[in-house]
This record gives C-alpha cells, structure tokens and sequence, in this order.
C-alpha cells in the first residue's frame, strides 16, 4: 500500500526523532496512523512557516500567499520543502515522497529496501 511515513526510526535521525517524541507525547509503541501524524506535523510546520514569513498579524490571504511563495525551506519528518506550495497547486507531498508499505506482524514495514534507502536520504 502507498504512505509516506513508516514508523522505522533506522531510516534517519529526523524519523527516529519524531517516532521518540511521538511516542513519548502519547505514551504508545505504535503509532496509530503514522502517514497521517507525519503529514500533520509536517502540515503545521509549512502553516508555522507562513505565517513567520507573513507576519503574526496577516490576514488569512496573506498567509495564503506566504504559504503559495515560501522563501525558506521547511524541513519536516517527510521531506524538506521548497516551495511546496504554488497558486495552481496546493499540494505538498509528491510522488518522490511515496514509498510502498506492507503489513507484517500488526505493522506496516517497507515492502522493499529501495523504497528504504529512498527516504533515508
């Protein structure tokens, strides 16, 4: 199946550190939805970032336009950003972050180590 988060802290140092504090924020082993808690923070991190760039008191818009023309890069769990965002595209993760997964023992793993090494870079 498609994700763009396993929870395997041997892929990086940046994984390893949300997978830690995830764990310990919500006193589990296994994170439920690892896709979707990756995505989330990555998504707040890119909303952080606009609204630094925008100013505390933007207007919605101007946030919008921030998040549309991001001058810094966002390093996030999944992937470091550049300009994620554009007016006609609203969508920051890309193909180059999916990676296949397969259930194995109740967890997701990576279904190949070229996926693996992928991401781990």
């Amino acid at each position: 199946m498609p994700q763009t988060f396993i929870q395997d802290a041997a892929v990086s140092k940046r994984w390893a550190d949300f997978i830690t504090a995830y764990q310990k924020a919500y006193a589990v082993d296994r994170l439920p939805s690892p896709s979707s808690a990756a995505q989330s923070y990555d998504a707040m991190l890119l909303l952080a970032a606009a609204i630094e760039q925008a100013g505390l008191g933007a207007s919605g818009e101007q946030v919008k336009q921030s998040l549309e023309s991001l001058r810094e890069p966002v390093a996030g769990v999944i992937a470091t950003y550049r300009k994620p965002f554009t007016a006609e595209n609203h969508e920051a993760t890309s193909a180059a972050h999916v990676v296949f997964g397969v259930v194995k023992s109740g967890r997701v793993m990576f279904a190949n180590d070229t996926d693996k090494l992928k991401v781990g870079q």
